[in-house]
This record gives structure tokens, sequence and C-alpha cells, in this order.
């Protein structure tokens, strides 16, 4: 199965996580690369960001895409506090996977200058309640 199925798999089998806490910054181990010549889930990092203006969304969220295989990095609030709107950044060597989170989604990835190599962020915004799987962990 392609790198891009395989991220597309994870990500439709999301399911509301019941018991969401709060965003505590919580961080895990660095991710042991694959072999093969396309990233998948499990071989990128992920950040999960809060930047709307309700609890543990980001927990909600990083819990229900560490169940699908995504290696999580970071779960924190946005800096900055809330935003309008949700984003999907990406940094060299995430672009396959974050261009299939972001299909999934309904939401378009974007290459930043300030995401590191292998790490993909996810900031979810004050619209995340329409966001798809997204959506399951705001309401």
């Amino acid at each position: 199965m392609s790198s891009r199925a395989t991220a597309a798999v994870a990500v439709s089998a999301m399911i509301l996580v019941a018991g969401c806490g709060a965003d505590d910054g919580h961080s895990a181990n660095s991710p042991t690369l694959g072999t093969g010549s396309a990233p998948t889930a499990s071989d990128v990092m992920l950040n999960v960001q809060n930047g709307g203006g309700r609890l543990g969304v980001a927990s909600c969220i990083a819990k229900v895409l560490s169940a699908q295989g995504f290696a999580i990095s970071e779960v924190l609030n946005a800096p900055g506090g809330e935003r309008a709107g949700s984003s999907i950044t990406y940094g060299s060597g995430a672009e396959t996977v974050a261009n299939a989170l972001a299909s999934k989604l309904g939401m378009t990835a974007t290459k930043a200058i300030g995401v590191k190599t292998g790490i993909i962020e996810l900031i979810a915004g004050n619209d995340a309640a329409t966001i798809g799987p997204i959506a399951a962990c705001v309401k």
C-alpha cells in the first residue's frame, strides 16, 4: 500500500475519543524512519496545536491520530491564542503525509520554512467544528 493510501486509511478511521484531556504540552519520543522512499504516517512527527477557544481539542485530536499510526511530537496551545481558521503546515520530507492528511480533512497543506524537517503542524482553529473528523473532538 502506498504511503498516501496508508495515511488516508489512518485518517479515515478517526473516531471520537471519549475522555480527552487538557492540552498539556506532552511530548513523545522521536520516530524511527522507515527504509522506503516515501514517508508513512509513522515516519513523520505531528505537532497538534489548539488554536480555538475550547479546552482539550488538541489532546483529543492527538489521541485519535496516534491511535491511527501518527507519531505525535507535541500537543499544546497554539502560540498567539485563538485563530479563526485551522491550518496544516509541514517541513521538508513530510509533504506526502501532510497532503494526505489535508486531503482527508478537506484542507490544504502548506510547506513552511519555519517548520523543521519531518514535522507536520496541525493547528485546530475556531472552524475545527466544521472539519470532518476533527469536528468530533470539538463538540
